[in-house]
């Protein structure tokens, strides 16, 4: 009974960091969906300027604010040339760039409440050594609170270090490793510029480089580093592959049942597959005496196309009630699958965003 509600409340805790990454993507889906929005208005403006008969065209632009709030604005006059070189400038520089800073933002504040999730969850996972105000202490009206001043002290110290120093630490709080995902290092390099487009007008320094490392667009300091729409959707596409590498590996630390059964919706054909083979598996167990299938002490080494189960394989082809052995039908350039005996009920596979 114990065992079941410490499971039921990990359960939970899965659900809690499966939610922060969902919500995460959203807006970086929404923050897509805008920018193509606004670009797609953007064309369609200078359409309307390269029809149009006048060879001349007014525009109202912003000069201030009155004390009272009320807009200040003034008129100007463009030619025709000059008001498409703006909306050029505007939809080819001004929008990707404005969208960069928005996905380094959002993939930042998702870093950050996932560790403030499992710092608050597990705070002992803070260092004893970890200095702490008292009058945070005194005030502090329970003890989430006190976890909630504390975690925070801790991501304020790691918003100093660098991508990859923050990486380490991420990894010793939850157990994730982000430097396995070739798509954090795009975020590095992603981070380094946004921080050159700040502090630097865009113009790549030695911080850069060695932030970027070899993901770095350029191969000396100086040279200007451009933000266009690709660029902005590469890594648009990065950040959003980051955020489903965080949703599985999580998941494999703290089991989310909302992430078991979106998988089961987004992908019923891997799935039906998974069933499959832990049904062949089922089967294989239960006649393995019988079946000529190779055992060792440590793995079962099995060809997964001779797992039949009912009268379907993993393929959907219709077959006899039977389960062929690897040996009756072997062929050499059949895949594998090593199922070590402690995990034969749990197969465990990728999962891809369609």
């Amino acid at each position: 009974m114990y065992y079941n509600q410490i499971n039921s409340v990990m359960e939970i805790f899965g659900d809690n960091l499966f939610d922060s990454i969902g919500a995460a993507r959203n807006k970086i889906f929404l923050q897509g969906e805008l920018t193509q929005l606004t670009y797609q208005a953007y064309d369609m403006d200078v359409r309307a300027i390269e029809e149009s008969q006048d060879e001349i065209i007014k525009a109202i632009i912003p000069l201030g604010l009155h004390p009272n709030n009320e807009l200040m604005i003034g008129n100007k006059q463009y030619t025709k040339q000059e008001l498409i070189e703006y909306y050029q400038y505007a939809h080819d520089t001004q929008l990707p760039t404005n969208g960069m800073y928005q996905l380094v933002t959002i993939m930042e504040v998702l870093l950050g409440d996932i560790l403030r999730l499992i710092l608050m969850k597990f705070p002992n996972k803070i260092p004893n050594k970890r200095k702490c105000d008292y009058e945070i202490i005194l005030n502090a009206e329970s003890i989430d609170q006190l976890k909630l001043a504390l975690a925070n002290i801790v991501l304020n110290e790691l918003n100093y270090k660098s991508p990859k120093e923050f990486a380490e630490e991420f990894k010793n709080y939850t157990g994730v490793d982000l430097m396995i995902s070739p798509f954090y290092h795009s975020f590095i390099e992603l981070k380094a510029t946004r921080d050159i487009h700040i502090h630097n007008n865009g113009i790549s320094n030695n911080i850069y480089l060695t932030k970027s490392g070899a993901k770095a667009r350029v191969a000396k300091s100086g040279v200007y580093l451009p933000v266009d729409m690709l660029y902005y959707f590469q890594n648009y596409e990065a950040c959003l592959q980051i955020t489903e590498y965080l949703e599985r590996e999580l998941h494999n630390i703290w089991e989310s049942p909302k992430y078991i059964e979106q998988r089961k919706l987004s992908r019923p054909e891997e799935n039906q597959q998974q069933i499959a083979i832990e049904k062949a598996i089922e089967i294989v167990e239960k006649q393995k005496e019988s079946l000529d299938v190779k055992i060792s002490n440590n793995t079962n080494v099995i060809a997964i196309e001779d797992l039949i189960i009912g009268e379907t394989n993993i393929n959907g082809n219709k077959l006899d009630n039977t389960v062929q052995s690897w040996d009756n039908n072997h062929d050499a350039n059949s895949p594998k699958i090593e199922i070590p005996p402690s995990r034969h009920k749990k197969v465990v596979r990728g999962q891809k965003r369609r």
